[in-house]
């Protein structure tokens, strides 16, 4: 093993992946994933900014803002994890007096089917809304004219 393989303790590293945030726990919640998907589908989606992958929204084409809420961040590393999500190419993007390198997060054809598949879903079966609050007009798809 070479110096660069272990930590201060001689502990092994485990290298990390450094175009995506890291998934800590799986989210199953449907209408977690729907409001997600439909901010991200909207007019201002999410960026994923710096060297530690944070979350946030875009607030115009090179401009980021608010960060995201824990469990939209949680999905949104879910959704780039396993595919459903992908990043864009990697630009300047700014957030106040802050310059870093950020990455949009892309919503590809298929996921904006199966997004109104389960837009539909949720509609069936209204028990199956989570916990989570529901998407500003301001930033939804539905509410672009």
């Amino acid at each position: 093993m070479t110096d660069a393989e272990v930590d201060l303790f001689g502990n092994p590293v485990t290298s990390t992946s450094a175009d995506r945030p890291a998934v800590a726990e799986p989210v199953n919640d449907l209408a977690a994933v729907v409001k997600v998907l439909d901010r991200a589908a909207g007019a201002l989606g999410y960026a994923v900014v710096g060297r530690n992958n944070r979350v946030q929204r875009y607030c115009g084409k090179q401009l980021t803002t608010w960060p995201v809420t824990g469990w939209e961040a949680a999905v949104i590393a879910q959704l780039l994890h396993s595919g459903v999500l992908t990043l864009g190419a990697p630009r300047v993007l700014t957030c106040g007096a802050v310059t870093s390198k950020g990455s949009p997060v892309l919503v590809p054809g298929s996921t904006r089917r199966k997004l109104t598949k389960w837009e539909e879903e949720l509609k069936r079966n209204p028990h199956a809304h989570g916990q989570h609050p529901t998407p500003d007009k301001r930033t939804s798809r539905k509410g672009r004219s």
